[in-house]
């Protein structure tokens, strides 16, 4: 079959769905056709977090909070300090996000989480300095609960900075979220058989309700439940713990929200052993994936926290529940260390005021009575000319994105599924297998492509290409 390369016309486009900068490689005519998807970009209302707001959730580097600021100290390469948020804030409704410092003696890298361990590329900006603001045009899934600044700085002297506050610019509307019922069943624990609500993987463990005479913390609740669990019958993963499949909307936001207490069992226990966490997993084709702090994009917010024994703690975050689930469960676990697989107490621990409710927003729409950039390419460039974009996986699911993609665009490649380290997994533990093979007269590693032990084969593309190239359309 004749195959016909043609030349794409690439453009980025963000998950925030901002389509800009392209104008200065457009011809005149098509600087005049560029989209802007969402017409709503404008600013709406911000929010500033000052420094004694920010609560330090991990640090190598010293810091200390004094004068209403706080100061950091970097001594070696890569020293970061993390800061929760007082409050989550979804990432789709956020514009910007700018860090206010002082007494910078060394260029700093500034960091936005949503959820998970580290931030992603796209939300880290490295090697800053000569300011005193800088900004962050944020971007991906979930909401942000978290900021963090670091150093890269090979030998680092006198490196020191001090934060000052984080404002986030929110977009116009963004405070006009309203909160559905709360889907979860028995979460005060108030009725007598509110126990058998939790008992989904609770093993051999036992769940019940108890009272207490005054308010939990400012709860408005006196009854909670209790996890009792036998040392010698139980297991790590023993929980409280829901089926809440029939109750979620897929590709929906959720804010949950409940108070978690720790029994004397704990008193002496170190502080790996008192982490309670928000564990969610969900079942999609069969098989189950286990969420935590880490599930970047889906949960955001208090997913961990260790506890002091005897004192009622509050959690609130987000999760967004995945297109693909079949099966949805909430589980707020004690499990040890290692995820349940080292050292665990599995002692008795108490939860109550579990909610989740649904985040309502308007959906956004994009702008429909505007000429097709697919067409306006067309009529600059020839009719052989492809507009494309590019599209990762994640985006796939969402509608008003993909809308906007197939208004304006007739190609689309993944934005990162097709990389190597997508391929063949550089990035987990699993060793990829390999085989050596010759390259311009030298022996060449390379990954193995299927069990047959074939390797890519680029020679026909090394043939007809004679300049680097971001991604090559085939019809």
């Amino acid at each position: 079959m004749k195959r016909n390369w043609k030349a794409g016309v690439c453009a980025a486009l963000c998950s925030a769905m901002v389509f800009t900068g392209i104008g200065p490689v457009l011809t005149p005519y098509l600087e005049n056709a560029v989209v802007y998807a969402d017409e709503n970009e404008n600013s709406g209302v911000k929010k500033v977090f000052t420094a004694d707001q920010l609560k330090v959730a991990w640090g190598d580097a010293d810091y200390e909070l004094a004068d209403g600021q706080w100061k950091l100290s970097f001594a070696k390469q890569y020293n970061q300090v993390k800061w929760t948020l007082p409050e989550s804030i979804e990432m789709s409704q956020v514009n910007a996000v700018t860090f206010q410092v002082a007494d910078q003696k060394v260029p700093i890298s500034l960091k936005v989480y949503n959820g998970g361990d580290d931030a992603t590329a796209a939300n880290t900006q490295y090697g800053l300095s000569g300011q005193t603001e800088y900004t962050i045009n944020p971007s991906g899934d979930g909401a942000i609960d978290a900021v963090g600044i670091m150093i890269t700085e090979d030998k680092p002297e006198n490196a020191t900075v001090s934060l000052v506050s984080v404002t986030f610019e929110l977009k116009a509307g963004a405070g006009d979220a309203k909160l559905g019922d709360n889907i979860i069943k028995n979460g005060d624990f108030a009725a007598s058989e509110a126990a058998e609500s939790w008992n989904s993987a609770a093993g051999e463990s036992v769940v019940s309700v108890a009272a207490e005479e005054e308010e939990i913390a400012d709860s408005g609740l006196k009854t909670y439940g209790v996890l009792t669990r036998n040392q010698e019958t139980a297991t790590p993963g023993d929980c409280f713990s829901q089926d809440i499949t029939d109750a979620v909307e897929k590709g929906e936001t959720y804010k949950f929200s409940f108070w978690a207490k720790l029994s004397d069992d704990y008193k002496d226990a170190p502080e790996e052993q008192r982490n309670v966490e928000f564990a969610p997993f969900y079942v999609s084709g069969g098989e189950a994936t286990y969420l935590g702090s880490y599930s970047a994009g889906i949960l955001s917010g208090d997913c961990t926290k260790t506890l002091k024994a005897g004192e009622w703690t509050k959690y609130e975050g987000t999760f967004k529940i995945p297109k693909a689930a079949d099966q949805v469960v909430i589980r707020i676990i004690e499990q040890g260390t290692n995820y349940g697989q080292g050292d665990c107490v599995k002692g008795t621990y108490y939860v109550t005021g579990v909610s989740m409710n649904k985040i309502e927003r308007e959906k956004p729409s994009i702008e429909k009575d505007i000429p097709d950039w697919k067409e306006s390419v067309k009529a600059a460039l020839g009719n052989d000319v492809v507009a494309g974009t590019a599209v990762t996986g994640d985006e796939i699911n969402d509608d008003t994105l993909m809308e906007l993609v197939e208004k304006h665009f007739n190609a689309v490649t993944l934005g990162n599924e097709l990389k190597p380290d997508a391929l063949f997994n550089y990035q987990l533990e699993d060793k990829v297998n390999t085989k050596t093979i010759q390259f311009k007269g030298q022996d060449l590693e390379v990954p193995v492509v299927n069990e047959a032990g074939d390797s890519l084969d680029f020679s026909r593309a090394d043939k007809l290409i004679t300049k680097t190239s971001h991604t090559i359309l085939v019809r």
